[in-house]
């Protein structure tokens, strides 16, 4: 489960969001400077930033198949 504090968290790995809702800044990956809601059912992608809210996921892939693998 990630969740949000004081502090930002990127998010490790790609995963879909089980419950919950979690604003993210996602502008390394997408250049958007929007934030952006995510909420169940949807996909989080690796290097996305946690900005507010909690949410509970389930990891989709190993990191050698990740976005941010595939990235860097």
């Amino acid at each position: 489960m990630l969740s949000s504090s004081n502090q930002t968290k990127k998010v490790p790995i790609d995963v879909n969001v089980l419950t919950g809702k979690e604003e993210l800044n996602t502008s390394a990956l997408t250049g958007e400077s929007n934030s952006e809601l995510v909420q169940q059912g949807n996909i989080v992608l690796s290097r996305s930033i946690d900005i507010n809210g909690m949410m509970e996921v389930k990891v989709t892939c190993k990191y050698e198949n990740s976005t941010v693998n595939k990235i860097l």
